[in-house]
């Protein structure tokens, strides 16, 4: 899939009051982290994964298809891991990475 990001890459951005295992993240939360990805990529939003360009995240009308290089904020540890013996993963700002739709659903499918 490309390159996995190493934790911490969002860990200087405001955290949320909310921050637990297993907690999805908030509305400002991934607008903060997609901002602060073009801040560090020139103006363009990269994934944090393969570190091609991604297109922004907009909201879908009925019977629209999710573009595949759309950007979404991933728990790099899943919120709600497969083998149920593992800690989820939290919303903490270190745990995030901007990856594209299609990278999303193969890192999910693993």
């Amino acid at each position: 899939m490309g390159r996995v990001l190493t934790k911490g890459k969002y860990s200087d951005l405001k955290e949320p009051k909310n921050v637990a295992p297993g907690n999805k993240t908030t509305l400002a939360q991934r607008k903060r982290i997609l901002e602060e990805n073009k801040n560090q990529n020139g103006g363009q939003l990269v994934s944090d994964g393969d570190g091609k360009p991604v297109n922004s995240p907009k909201k879908l009308k009925p019977g629209e298809k999710r573009d595949p290089r759309e950007a979404q904020i991933d728990h790099i540890d899943p919120k709600n891991p497969k083998d149920k013996s593992k800690t989820p993963g939290s919303n903490s700002n270190s745990n995030l990475q901007v990856l594209s739709g299609e990278e999303n659903i193969k890192k999910s499918n693993k």
